[in-house]
């Protein structure tokens, strides 16, 4: 027999019968209910947790220690001579670079320097490294700067880790304010 529409089957122009909702309500059904209202309340918790403990949000709800991803920095050099750029701010990075001719015409001596040896994604390599003040965000920051060629990147110098302790780096956020000047007390410290 190919079609059985006897006993226990159904044929298929029959119609189902309509359920009512309300008429099956027995004590207890609502808890579906009552577990999705309290996932909805727990979600928006954890929301306004994460929007009032976020990083991008100033913890001292000071924001003069915030600096964006770019800032105009003023570099100083050994003999007081100051120029200012753009620094890319770089939490990667644990130490700061800057660019070979910016170092020049600062007036380093980039042939007597002491050299490190310093690992990128470019791979390693020795540099010299020179001591210079930076002017950043209002606060002058003696750094110990790796020298290399700079000149195809986005920026003359590379601010890392070590130099930006104590601010606040805000994704998205690029300055270009004037870092203020600089008034060099003549043994690579500015105050």
């Amino acid at each position: 027999m190919l079609y059985g529409w006897g006993h226990g089957t159904m044929s298929p122009t029959a119609t189902l019968p309509t359920v009512d909702p309300h008429r099956m309500a027995r004590p207890g059904s609502r808890m579906p209910m009552l577990v999705k209202v309290l996932g909805a309340v727990l979600g928006l918790g954890v929301v306004l947790a994460g929007l009032l403990l976020s990083p991008a949000r100033a913890l001292t709800g000071n924001d003069a220690d915030a600096i964006g991803e770019r800032e105009m920095v003023r570099v100083v050099g050994p003999n007081g001579r100051s120029m200012e750029v753009i620094a890319i701010i770089d939490t990667g990075a644990t130490v700061s670079s800057m660019d070979t001719q910016l170092a020049r015409d600062l007036g380093f001596d980039l042939a007597n320097a002491k050299r490190v040896r310093v690992s990128s994604s470019l791979g390693s390599e020795r540099r010299p490294v020179v001591d210079a003040v930076i002017r950043l965000a209002g606060k002058s920051i003696s750094s110990q700067i790796n020298v290399n060629d700079r000149s195809r990147r986005s920026a003359q110098v590379l601010l890392g880790r070590a130099d930006v302790k104590g601010f606040h780096v805000r994704l998205g956020l690029v300055r270009d304010r004037r870092p203020a000047a600089v008034i060099w007390a003549g043994s690579h410290e500015a105050r």
